[in-house]
C-alpha cells in the first residue's frame, strides 16, 4: 500500500467488543445525554452568533477621479 495505511489482522479478533455496538446498544446509555462537540464545530457556532456588520460601500462618498 501506498500511504502507510496500516493493514488489517489476517483474521478479526473475535475477542475485542465492537465499539459501536457498545455505544448503540448500551443499556446506560440515555438520551438525554448531549455528546460533545468538536472544538471546531463550537468556535462556527461562536462566530456564527457574533456577526459582525458589513460596511457597506455604498455609504462612502465616491471622488471625482474614481478611486474609493
Amino acid at each position: 500500500n501506498f500511504y502507510g495505511t496500516p493493514k488489517p489482522p489476517a483474521e478479526p479478533n473475535l475477542v475485542q467488543p465492537d465499539l459501536v455496538d457498545q455505544v448503540l446498544f448500551e443499556e446506560d446509555y440515555g438520551t438525554e445525554v448531549q455528546r460533545k462537540r468538536t472544538t471546531s464545530v463550537s468556535k462556527m457556532d461562536r462566530k456564527d452568533s457574533v456577526v459582525p456588520e458589513e460596511e457597506e460601500d455604498e455609504e462612502r462618498p465616491q471622488l471625482p477621479n474614481g478611486i474609493p
